[in-house]
Order: C-alpha cells, then structure tokens, then sequence
C-alpha cells in the first residue's frame, strides 16, 4: 500500500456522506414530530358549572336545567337565606308514568293499552314503556 491512501475515499466522498447522514437525521425527527402532534387528543370543550355552583341569578335563569331559588327575608327584611341554584328534577323513567296522557305526553315513551278478556274484566293494566332505540342501519358496499 501506498503511505496516505485512503482506499478510494476522497474529501468529496465524506462531505457528501455527512451531508446525506444529517439530511436523513433530520427527516426522521420531522416525521417523528408530525406523528407525535397526531397522536395528542384535543382537549374538549370544559364543561359548565354545575348548577350548585352558579351564584348568579340571571346565569341560572339562563340554564333550562337549572332552577333559581329566591332568597328568604324575615319581617325585618333580614335575608334568613340566601338565592341559589338548583338543578331541576330529572322526569321519571317511563316505567313509572300511569296516566296514559302523561306518557303519550313524552316523546321517549309509548303507551300500552289494557288487555280486556271476553266478558270485560282486565287481564292486564295500560303501561307506558320506553321507545326502543333505534338500531344503526349497516351500510352499503359501493
């Protein structure tokens, strides 16, 4: 061999090896970035305060699920308690309607009528039963 040989590798043959090797570097850490931003979730929306939490009686009057108690004076004028929110009751599952005109009355519900046997008498009373859900209709292939 000859004294300072480089066995064919030249200046031009490592710069451009070097400039290859970081190009490449650099690529990777992009498409890693891309895919990291990808994979975080958004943050949804924050939820309102619960109806509890509102001291404000117009901010609770603006809510349809929530009601605004008015505070309580003594003869003096004394506020004995003060205005709050409340959350309004939730209806009763449909199950528990007994008034036929109460469960056509929702829109989730249906009416049952009473079963009658031949000479009159009631086989079964009139219930009010929730809708079913209706199932998701499976698509179709194009």
């Amino acid at each position: 061999m000859i004294r300072g040989s480089t066995d064919g590798v030249t200046p031009v043959n490592i710069s451009l090896g070097r400039i290859f090797g970081i190009s490449a570097a650099a690529v990777a850490l992009t498409v890693l970035g891309f895919t990291a931003q990808a994979q975080m979730k958004e943050k949804a929306a924050p939820k309102p305060p619960a109806c509890g939490k509102i001291k404000d009686e117009a901010a609770c009057k603006a809510r349809d699920n929530c009601n605004w108690t008015a505070e309580v004076k003594d003869a003096k004028g004394k506020v004995k308690k003060k205005g709050s929110c409340k959350a309004k009751p939730k209806p009763p599952a449909c199950s528990k309607v007994k008034d036929e005109a109460a469960c056509k009355a929702r829109d989730n519900c249906t009416w049952t009528a009473e079963v009658k046997d031949a000479k009159g008498k009631i086989k079964k009373k009139g219930s009010c039963k929730a809708k079913p859900k209706p199932k998701p209709q499976p698509q179709k292939k194009k």
